[in-house]
């Protein structure tokens, strides 16, 4: 049974929040948390996550991610790593969306051009090349 301060706090605060001020356990406030169609993220969870991330440790971990992302041995560790492999089919569909209507510079179109001609592309639409 779920009485009216306690369900106002299961809807607004976080988990951890209400297992320590009304004195109970996780797996309960969870049931209850289920119970009352509440989500997984509440004001009180994002209050605590927002609070998380700004501990001193946090701030100093994003620091260095920040200065390591772009390490030269990092990105050719990943893409060694991906390198022949396809790329996930819901992937594909959103660089499609992002490209679509979008055009190329006059620029860009001159170096794809250069890239096909040496790599010996031949358009589909053009047939087959002729052969003596």
């Amino acid at each position: 049974m779920v009485y009216k301060g306690l369900g106002r706090a299961v809807r607004r605060e976080s988990e951890q929040a209400v297992a320590h001020w009304w004195g109970i356990g996780h797996w309960s406030v969870w049931q209850w948390r289920k119970a009352l169609c509440v989500g997984a993220t509440t004001e009180g969870t994002s209050r605590l996550r927002r609070d998380y991330c700004q501990e001193p440790w946090a701030k100093r971990a994003r620091q260095k991610g920040y200065a390591k992302h772009r390490d030269p041995q990092r990105r050719a560790k990943i893409a060694a790593a991906r390198r022949g492999k396809p790329r996930p089919r819901h992937v594909i569909e959103a660089m499609n969306n992002a490209w679509r209507g979008l055009t190329h510079s006059e620029e860009a179109r001159r170096t794809m051009s250069k890239a096909q001609k040496r790599r010996g592309a031949w358009p589909p639409a053009a047939g087959r090349p002729w052969e003596p």
